[in-house]
C-alpha cells in the first residue's frame, strides 16, 4: 500500500488529489491542514484516511511523515484570506 501525504487537503487542488487517491483502494491518504471545516463526514471515516490539523499537531505531523514514509507528498498549502498582509 503506498502512502499520499497531501499538505493543504481541504482546499480546491488538495480536495481534489485527497477525493483521487481515496477512490484508489491501494492507497492511504494523510491529510494536514488548517482545520477540519470542510472535510466531508464519509471522507473522515475513510480507515485509510487520516487527518492532521496543522495549528495544533505539527508535532505528530513530522513524527507521521517519519513514521509512515510516505512515497508522494503534494504541497498545495496556500494563503486563502488575501486581505492579511503576508509581511
Amino acid at each position: 500500500m503506498r502512502t499520499v501525504l497531501i499538505i493543504g487537503g481541504d482546499g480546491f487542488i488538495g480536495s481534489h488529489l485527497r477525493d483521487h487517491y481515496l477512490n484508489q483502494p491501494d492507497t492511504k491518504v494523510i491529510s494536514v491542514d488548517k482545520d477540519q471545516i470542510r472535510t466531508p463526514t464519509p471522507v473522515m471515516d475513510n480507515f485509510r484516511f487520516d487527518k492532521y490539523d496543522l495549528q495544533y499537531f505539527f508535532d505528530s505531523l513530522v513524527t507521521t511523515v517519519i513514521k509512515d514514509k510516505p512515497d508522494i507528498v503534494y504541497n498545495c498549502l496556500a494563503v486563502a484570506n488575501t486581505e492579511k498582509k503576508i509581511f
